[in-house]
């Protein structure tokens, strides 16, 4: 469940931020902007999946004794949960443009 909202929240937000938002009419998807919301929309996907993870494991008792109701599981801490952008909106940033490279060396051949 925790992967469905990561990627789900992450191509929603992408998709949201790109169409709120005028990039430079270069289709030059390497530039600042597009960068910057690849971030962001990482960062916010990783902070949903880190939420997702740590309440179903309390429910599911994956991380100690099963917790029968919604209303008793415990919120990841705020630290936890500011510090899961930065490493998600990395990972995304690095995909991206992964992606972006390989079909580059592709087209060239």
């Amino acid at each position: 469940m925790a992967h469905a909202i990561l990627f789900g929240s992450y191509q929603t937000t992408k998709r949201m931020l790109l169409s709120n938002i005028t990039l430079p009419n270069n289709n030059n998807n390497y530039d600042i902007s597009h960068a910057a919301i690849i971030s962001t929309a990482g960062g916010i996907a990783g902070q949903l999946q880190h939420v997702t993870s740590h309440l179903s494991e309390q429910y599911l008792g994956i991380s100690g004794p099963r917790v029968s109701s919604f209303r008793h599981l415990t919120w990841p801490t705020l630290r936890s949960t500011l510090l899961a952008f930065p490493i998600s909106s990395i990972g995304f940033v690095a995909f991206e443009y992964g992606k972006l490279m390989m079909n580059a060396d592709e087209n060239t051949e």
